[in-house]
């Protein structure tokens, strides 16, 4: 048969399922060459296992759709490589409606302009392609890369609620907080 990769991805049914189990997919790799994670994904419904539940939407890494756990890393997935032995996972902070599904949370940034020392960290850390946060009068605002001079409020911005930044900030100056509980994502 040629040439495999092994693709490794979290399955959970919540009717048959209480904590989700990891499945390999063995992939011939003339067929997937040169394919994305979530065209790959798209080859092993259609071909493999039928019932392997994935969203996906643009296909640009602009809606957030594709957004799944690659390595344990948030990944666009429909415009990242796949490749061999990778763990595709549900994006960990989000409760999972089936396999690879998840429901996104409202969500927005507090920063305290006070104690943010502007260090770029933050910026680094976030997969939504922001390349600027900055604080004026206690409102957080972004600039989104792939939109040249777009700059809006923190809390208007395609946030995932991943909490990179306020994981990462060595100052404790950002809070990722739900906007439909009120509650901060992480502890």
């Amino acid at each position: 048969m040629g040439d495999q990769i092994t693709v490794n991805v979290r399955r959970f049914d919540p009717e048959h399922d209480a904590t989700g189990h990891l499945e390999a997919f063995s992939l011939p790799k003339d067929v997937i060459d040169g394919m994305t994670i979530v065209t790959a994904l798209g080859y092993i419904q259609e071909n493999l296992d039928p019932t392997l539940a994935f969203y996906y939407s643009c296909e640009l890494g602009r809606c957030r759709g594709c957004l799944m756990d690659v390595n344990g890393e948030a990944t666009f997935t429909c415009t990242t490589p796949v490749e061999d032995g990778l763990v595709i996972e549900p994006l960990a902070h989000l409760p999972v409606i089936r396999d690879l599904v998840v429901k996104f949370l409202l969500t927005k940034l507090h920063v305290d302009e006070d104690a943010c020392t502007g260090c770029g960290l933050c910026v680094q850390a976030c997969p939504m392609d922001i390349y600027e946060i900055s604080v004026s009068d206690g409102v957080a605002a972004v600039k989104d890369g792939t939109k040249t001079g777009f700059l809006g409020r923190a809390d208007a911005v395609d946030c995932i609620g991943c909490s990179r930044c306020e994981k990462i900030c060595p100052v404790g100056a950002i809070e990722v907080v739900r906007l439909d509980t009120n509650s901060r994502t992480v502890s």
